[in-house]
């Protein structure tokens, strides 16, 4: 899979970033709105990564751009601000999914995982 984290936390990018590349997967990462924005607008990827607190564009203003623009990526935004009241903003944004920090890596894995399987069975 093709994935992009888009956080401004560089070490726990870099460490998913490791991570998803030891489970075989091709990892970008971006640490601001802008340039996660302009990376998923010019690239494919199977699942977003969005941090929701992050500079310039913040997670969720991302999200609602993507959709604008007709971008049907699977987005999940990943925050430590864990009410559901941001979750529920989130997800009319057009988050396909939202997972609060902090969480276990294989609790992330497998969301990203069934987030990808579910478009790829959108496509059949």
């Amino acid at each position: 899979m093709n994935l992009l984290i888009v956080d401004d936390d560089q070490g726990l990018a870099l460490l998913l970033k490791m991570e998803l590349e030891d489970e075989g997967h091709i990892v970008d990462v971006a640490s601001d709105g802008f340039e996660g924005k302009e990376l998923s607008l010019k690239n494919r990827y199977d699942v977003i990564i969005l941090d929701l607190m992050i500079p310039g564009m913040n997670g969720r203003q991302v999200c609602q751009d993507l959709r604008k623009c007709k971008n049907d990526t699977p987005v999940m935004i990943v925050s430590a601000l864990d009410s559901q009241d941001e979750k529920e903003a989130c997800m009319s944004a057009g988050a396909s999914e939202f997972l609060a920090k902090p969480f276990l890596f294989e609790d992330f894995y497998q969301e990203i995982l069934r987030l990808a399987k579910d478009r790829r069975e959108t496509w059949i």
